[in-house]
């Protein structure tokens, strides 16, 4: 039943990813308990109680997800100039993601960015390439970017990106081969994790704290740096 009610949940460009990271992580304890060695739940024993109570707060809290509202159109009326991509990423203990932006200036000192994707998966994690999500974007868009950002929190991570490859070990340097193949390594950036909305796919967040970051005016004081 549970399995069920996951897959009917339509989302494809993620907009939605931070909410439904919690079903991830309680589908993963579940299936855990049933390959535990001591036999652990079958496909038909019912759950026990503490873990209904986690789901039924986690449905309750999709029907938050209707008071959000999306802008259809990406493009504000008053743009200057061609846009920048904007593509934050971010880990934890729990999983880690990705979220693209497009930001477009709209005066002398104002700029406008709105969402245009985001994916998460929970950890231990497969390898999932950021530069995938970029790739993805580039080609389904006509548009001509000015500049492309990838923003991380993690001044070890954007330290090891301008680095060559074969000085890590093979885990990390197939990742950061892979990093620099298809991106240049000038394109990575540090900001401050207070300031890293990407720290919404990588940690179970509520509806009523998403609709704050999904489209509006870009805050003056954001700032990273190379």
């Amino acid at each position: 039943m549970i399995l069920s009610q996951i897959a009917s949940i339509y989302d494809p460009l993620g907009f939605a990813v931070p909410v439904l990271l919690k079903a991830k992580i309680l589908m993963r304890l579940v299936i855990s308990r049933s390959e535990s060695k001591d036999g652990g739940i079958k496909w038909d024993d019912p759950l026990d109680i503490s873990m209904v109570k986690e789901w039924k707060m986690f449905f309750k809290e999709l029907y938050e997800l209707e008071r959000l509202t999306f802008r259809r159109s990406l493009i504000p009326s008053n743009v200057v100039g061609k846009p920048s991509l904007i593509l934050f990423s971010d880990g934890s203990m729990q999983a880690y993601g990705a979220c693209a932006y497009v930001r477009w200036q709209t005066g002398e000192h104002e700029f406008e960015s709105h969402l245009i994707a985001a994916r998460n998966k929970i950890a231990p994690m497969k390898q999932m390439s950021i530069p995938r999500l970029r790739e993805s974007i580039l080609k389904e868009f006509t548009w001509k970017f000015e500049a492309i950002y990838h923003i991380v929190d993690s001044s070890i991570i954007r330290s090891q990106i301008q680095k060559e490859s074969h000085g890590f070990n093979t885990f990390v340097a197939v990742r950061i081969a892979e990093i620099q193949i298809k991106t240049d390594p000038k394109e990575w950036w540090w900001v401050d994790s207070t300031q890293n909305i990407a720290d919404m796919t990588s940690r179970p967040c509520k509806p009523e704290k998403m609709e704050e970051n999904l489209t509006g005016k870009m805050d003056p004081s954001f700032n990273f740096t190379n």
